[in-house]
């Protein structure tokens, strides 16, 4: 796909960019290859992307997850004109995708009540068959509630989320899900769980290949500082 971006790009064909950009974007999302997103930042003109709800909410998207905030409302809001001038009109995919990354945004900002409420309509509008966003949605609601202190809220969805990434062998979110448990349990002072569900995450990843690096890495960081309460560094050093 980004040799085909490329080759697009390069042909001034922005309408098959675009249509490539929307019909693989979450699917990149969801392998973790974040840095694909910084690929096609500068393949569009401005001008194409703030006509564009869909690429405003991506390019948004994208921003958020690097925390470049500033520009990322900024398309947001460049979104949210469009489906308020009726010319792209919403359906629940849309709403709910810009609910989830004004959600991050938010959060992000430091409105953790804020961003709650929008990931739970981010939650709520989202198609249920559209499992990328809402495994994004559940795993991003989970960790909202861990970083307001409510971790009865957090562990219930973060459980959710555990079990249908298994189901779906939605790996990435799978071990996300995992990671922000075992820290939730590490806060509560429940190092051997934190330890337990860290190791239960790693399982779920296949052997061998260079796939899932970043999976890994989240709980090889997760393990690591869990190492360090234990006052083995030789170990965390291994896992850092």
């Amino acid at each position: 796909i980004l040799e085909a971006i490329n080759h697009a790009s390069a042909a001034a064909d922005d309408e098959r960019v675009e249509r490539f950009i929307e019909q693989n974007y979450m699917e990149m999302v969801s392998r973790g290859e974040q840095n694909w997103m910084r690929f096609w930042k500068d393949k569009l003109s401005r001008e194409l992307v703030y006509r564009r709800p869909w690429l405003c909410i991506y390019e948004a998207h994208s921003h958020a997850w690097f925390g470049e905030l500033d520009e990322a409302e900024r398309l947001l809001e460049a979104a949210e004109k469009h489906v308020e001038s009726g010319i792209s009109p919403p359906d629940g995919r849309m709403q709910g995708h810009l609910a989830y990354v004004k959600s991050r945004v938010t959060a992000m900002r430091g409105d953790i009540g804020r961003a709650i409420d929008l990931c739970l309509a981010a939650r709520e509008a989202i198609p249920a068959d559209n499992l990328s966003l809402q495994f994004n949605t559940r795993v991003t609601l989970g960790y909202e509630y861990f970083l307001a202190g409510d971790y009865r809220r957090a562990s219930h969805v973060l459980g959710d989320a555990i079990e249908m990434g298994i189901a779906e062998g939605a790996i990435i979110y799978t071990v996300a899900a995992s990671c922000f448990m075992a820290r939730l349990h590490a806060n509560q002072g429940l190092l051997h769980a934190a330890h337990d569900t860290y190791q239960g995450a790693a399982q779920v990843i296949p052997e061998g290949g260079s796939e899932h690096r970043d999976a890994r890495a989240l709980i090889d960081v997760g393990l690591a500082d869990l190492l360090c309460e234990w006052n083995d560094l030789d170990a965390a050093l291994v896992h850092v």
